[in-house]
């Protein structure tokens, strides 16, 4: 499975796989979309963008919007001036598998770009601002 976040395309694969490969801990009850949103923000803001935080965060974050299929593609910006993790801007779309191979094959080729995605998922994939 490819999730998109910010600028990078993570194939997380199997996503509960992904997800006990990682080590993360109780994955019976399924995290909701408002908390991943919120757990996005959070990275955002401790590292100064998700694209900063640890590739480790960033597969885990991936993986967990896999798992409840409602968003493959996930974009957090930190405003200047932000106080907290929830003034951190969250937008979720989902995007068709051609896309997102697209978006795969670019970044593969050193070519992926924010134009590029804002051409491909933010015009045009089903989403809204989510915070």
């Amino acid at each position: 499975m490819l999730i998109l976040l910010n600028q990078e395309v993570i194939d997380v694969g199997d996503p509960l796989e992904t997800l006990q490969a990682l080590g993360v801990g109780d994955l019976t009850r399924q995290k909701s979309l408002a908390k991943l949103i919120a757990l996005g923000q959070d990275a955002a803001f401790a590292n100064g963008g998700v694209e900063h935080a640890d590739p480790g965060i960033r597969r885990t974050l991936a993986a967990l919007f896999g798992l409840t299929g409602q968003a493959n593609c996930a974009l957090f910006l930190c405003p200047q001036g932000m106080r907290s993790a929830r003034d951190v801007a969250a937008r979720l779309g989902q995007a068709p598998i051609t896309t997102m191979a697209l978006l795969l094959n670019a970044q593969d080729a050193g070519k992926l770009s924010a134009a590029l995605i804002n051409n491909h998922v933010w015009q045009v994939a089903p989403g809204e601002a989510a915070a």
